[in-house]
């Protein structure tokens, strides 16, 4: 319903249309980004969705995919990259402990476990990964558990400095 509102809306106003979305039926991002789609110039949302009820649109989300997905500019490059950093600074002071499954900036976003994702990732990252984790500052990070393979524990190695023998 959104788009439809919105693309009979913005045509007919003549200044910018901005959306405020809540997160109640658990579309809050969706229906934001229908809405910039559709013509919003102007998002109200919060870092990391806190808000009343079940939360208000989360920026941490929306941000990242309407400059990195959608291609609209909407903050610098050297911003966006601190985005993980403010996510992780606001969820500090509200006292709410991080969501580790958050997209973009959650600690699991880039995370890798499964042997022959880590194999992937090590030869072509876009495999796994639908963006590179630094443009968001966060970063990748590959688990050991019983799902991982050679490939992990090489990972692992490699990024600790060590070199194993044969």
């Amino acid at each position: 319903e959104i788009q439809e509102i919105m693309g009979e809306i913005c045509p007919g106003i003549p200044v910018g249309v901005g959306i405020h979305t809540h997160n109640d039926s658990g579309l809050a991002v969706a229906n934001t980004l229908v809405a910039v789609r559709a013509g919003a110039v102007m998002v109200q949302g919060t870092v990391n969705g806190y808000g009343e009820r079940c939360g208000n649109a989360d920026l941490t989300t929306i941000i990242p995919n309407v400059q990195l997905k959608m291609g609209l500019s909407c903050m610098s490059r050297q911003n966006l990259g601190r985005l993980t950093e403010v996510s992780r600074y606001v969820s500090e002071v509200a006292n709410m402990t991080p969501f580790n499954g958050r997209p973009f900036v959650g600690t699991s976003a880039f995370a890798h476990k499964g042997g022959i994702h880590v194999n992937a990732i090590m030869k072509t990252p876009k495999a796994y990964e639908h963006m590179e984790p630094g443009a968001v500052g966060n970063e990748r990070r590959v688990l050991i558990s019983d799902l991982c393979g050679k490939s992990n524990i090489d990972y692992k190695a490699k990024e600790m400095g060590l070199t194993l023998g044969g």
